[in-house]
């Protein structure tokens, strides 16, 4: 999924990139927002719309429990974008919309001490051994918003340029797995799906992931 995205990208930018040199200009902005750190390439197309390709990426750990066991968090973010922004008034106010080659994903670490609480069970540390998964959402996913600010604005070198908006990324899947002598038992196998889609009920909130989005613009 990502290579055809990313060829996707490339010929955005071939595309786009020349005529926008001299239609409505070139912007790099930089930019910290819920999707990560990013760098964007604004290009204008006419005097109310732009294209907009940008990366992201951010890793931090946290932990959360479920069903009283804990489970440590690395999450990675890991983005690129493709927009379309529309200007329908005079001034900076915008529509956008287009697509996110979602990479964003996390590694799930069990932390508990003596007992697991897996589906209907509950099984010793010692039963189970490592107990790891992950958590994965849509690759490709759609994106809508409203922002603030038009990077590539005739007579502005400097701007600010704030985002608001959606990615459609879709209910999480989970998948657990474990190392300890019992991990290979039927039941257990169906006490670690249940986990899977408890943990997964639980995440679903974040398939309408909001962004908000801040950074400082430079036009070429």
């Amino acid at each position: 999924m990502k290579k055809p995205i990313c060829l996707a990208v490339s010929v955005l930018v071939c595309v786009f990139l020349a005529p926008a040199a001299e239609a409505g200009g070139i912007a790099l902005s930089g930019r910290a927002s819920t999707l990560g750190l990013g760098l964007e390439l604004t290009a204008g197309l006419t005097d109310r719309i732009n294209v907009r390709l940008g990366g992201n990426a951010f890793s931090y750990d946290r932990t959360f429990t479920n069903d009283q066991d804990e489970f440590g968090l690395d999450i990675k973010f890991r983005s690129l974008t493709a927009l379309l922004d529309v200007h329908p008034f005079a001034g900076g106010f915008r529509l956008s919309g287009g697509f996110v080659s979602n990479g964003n994903e996390a590694a799930l670490t069990g932390q508990s001490t003596s007992n697991y609480d897996l589906g209907d069970s509950r099984y010793s540390t010692s039963d189970v051994g490592a107990l790891t998964g992950t958590v994965h959402f849509n690759k490709a996913a759609a994106y809508a918003g409203i922002g603030w600010g038009n990077a590539v604005r005739e007579g502005r070198k400097l701007g600010v340029v704030v985002d608001t908006g959606v990615v459609f990324q879709g209910s999480p899947n989970v998948t657990l797995s474990a190392s300890g002598p019992i991990a290979g038992n039927p039941g257990f196998q169906a006490d670690l799906r249940q986990e899977e889609l408890n943990i997964e009920d639980d995440a679903r909130q974040f398939r309408y992931y909001p962004v908000f989005s801040l950074g400082i613009s430079y036009k070429f």
